[in-house]
């Protein structure tokens, strides 16, 4: 034995394995079965007793000779190997992690047999087991299971009389009370006195209101608003109560009413926030790809028609291949007419999208409503010499387009005085056209008057009357100088209410007529400041 381990050198493992196998046969081998006969029943028995004791003192030999060998190959493994590996290889391996583990393991006085678990699951026979633990989990160790303390028998117990009855008077309080702070709960938060928990009011003390007011405790003979109704519970009972002595309300309580302040009735609404250039411009990109998402899902759904492509000249050969390339010219035809039809298609929407004459004038109208609306306002001018008949029809023409109220006041051969009232956009429109558009100090001759007759012909005088035109044209060219012409504005600013109800240019003669006329308005002010200027 010893020699076939240093024959096989590094193939040891094979042989004790072997050898092992060997061992194994041999112990499941049968002893040598000595038939007994009938007469010799007790002499069969005894040898086999015999028998099975020299099996087993043999397998016991075969085992102590195994083990010596396998001690003598792991020490001649550990003299020939290094350092680390001698440490790895000292480890001896378990008996029972063997391949075909013995049925003893060797100790300090000998073998000592290994114990056979049992499995649980196998009828053992003992029932009385399988009662008290039941179903048994094969991965679970059954030692662990401990035995139930025996169940104590339960005494026989009468209740007594009204236990229940008891029982049931407590819930039902119990009941009535948590109803109670519930409807009283509700109460508060109808009244508003629950604390707001998200505001953190829990943790603080909330008094609930007085049942009555200290300023209406001398109006009232009780302590409560219950019979405020009532007028025998009330101290005042008449208008004429606050002559007698003692009593609460006097005759100097006063209660004025509140006026709004004049402006405030003009005031606009307040305007919007300001968006920058870019930011309407994104509002308006959304916009538009928010309606072309809806005309989309029209389309899918087949609500819509699905729309024909747009074809130009320039996507007509991506868009229209192999029909562009069968019939070049018939489809180039084709998509002219149809830019075309889009061209007069969109012409036509403006055209009919746009406002009439009537409708032009009503929008006019109504936003000079509403600029009116925001209040009123007016501005006096005071011109030295108003006699050029252009600076006439300008502050004429405007003051009515505007839609200004008031009029020119010319008197003869001297100054003149305009009054506007109107919108404030209205007013600062005529002020730069005032201070602006116009040159004061510009002349022209009036337009001479053609004489018609009744066929709208020009009427053509003798010789005698061509002179006296000639005459009446070299006078009328005899303008006058403005070089030191000039309009001063006097005033300006908010009106309560406006003074006049239409535009119109009034001559007088003397100052006396001037103000009479504006004395009507008592506006009689404006003619004085401008003479005073």
């Amino acid at each position: 034995m010893k020699r076939s381990f240093e024959t096989e050198g590094s193939d040891n493992k094979f042989s004790v394995k072997r050898r092992l196998e060997t061992i194994k046969k041999r112990q499941t081998q049968k002893p040598i079965d000595v038939k007994s006969s009938n007469n010799n029943g007790i002499k069969s028995k005894v040898a086999e007793a015999k028998a099975r004791i020299a099996a087993k003192r043999l397998q016991q030999q075969q085992q102590k000779e195994l083990d010596t060998d396998i001690k003598k190959d792991d020490k001649s493994r550990n003299d020939n190997g290094s350092g680390d590996s001698s440490t790895l290889a000292s480890i001896e391996i378990h008996p029972l992690l063997r391949a075909d583990s013995p049925s003893a393991v060797p100790g300090d006085s000998g073998y000592i047999p290994v114990k056979k678990i049992a499995n649980p699951l196998k009828n053992t026979g003992d029932s009385s087991n399988n009662r008290r633990y039941g179903t048994f989990n094969p991965y679970i160790d059954q030692n662990d299971f401990s035995i139930a303390p025996p169940r104590p028998k339960r005494q026989l117990v009468i209740n007594e009389k009204g236990k229940y009855i008891e029982r049931a008077n407590k819930i039902r309080e119990k009941i009535a009370k948590e109803k109670e702070e519930k409807q009283k709960y509700e109460e508060l938060k109808s009244k508003g006195l629950v604390a707001n928990e998200i505001a953190g009011e829990q943790f603080f003390n909330i008094e609930e209101p007085p049942r009555i007011e200290w300023w209406d405790r001398k109006l009232v003979t009780v302590k409560n608003y219950d019979h405020i109704d009532d007028p025998q519970y009330l101290t005042y009972k008449g208008a004429t109560d606050h002559l007698e002595e003692g009593n609460p309300i006097t005759e100097f309580i006063q209660h004025p009413v509140p006026i709004r302040a004049p402006w405030e009735k003009h005031l606009g609404p307040m305007k919007p926030m300001y968006l920058t250039k870019e930011e309407r411009k994104r509002i308006r990109k959304l916009d538009r790809a928010k309606r072309h998402k809806e005309k989309q899902d029209r389309v899918r759904v087949g609500l819509d028609p699905v729309p024909e492509p747009k074809v130009k000249l320039k996507n007509l050969m991506n868009v229209l291949t192999n029909q562009a390339i069968k019939n070049p010219t018939e489809v180039e035809m084709k998509v002219k007419s149809d830019i075309e039809n889009r061209r007069l298609l969109h012409e036509k929407t403006n055209e009919e999208r746009k406002l009439t004459v009537d409708q032009r004038h009503e929008k006019i109208e109504v936003k000079k409503e509403k600029d009116l609306n925001k209040g009123f306002f007016f501005s006096i001018f005071k011109i030295n010499r108003l006699v050029n008949p252009q600076h006439i029809y300008k502050l004429d023409i405007n003051a009515k387009q505007l839609g200004l109220f008031g009029g020119i006041l010319n008197l003869k051969n001297e100054f003149s005085v305009v009054i506007i009232e109107g919108s404030f956009k209205a007013v600062e429109k005529y002020k730069n056209l005032v201070h602006n558009r116009i040159d004061w100090t510009v002349n022209v001759a009036p337009k001479k008057k053609i004489s018609r007759d009744q066929d709208g012909d020009e009427v053509l005088g003798d010789d005698e009357g061509d002179a006296s035109i000639e005459k009446k044209e070299e006078a009328e060219q005899s303008v006058e100088d403005l070089s030191n012409n000039k309009c001063t504005e006097l005033s300006e600013g908010q009106l309560k209410d406006l003074h006049f109800s239409r535009w119109k240019i009034i001559d007088f003669e003397k100052h006396q007529d001037a103000i009479g006329y504006l004395s009507k308005y008592k506006l009689d002010n404006y003619w004085r400041q401008a003479v005073n200027e």
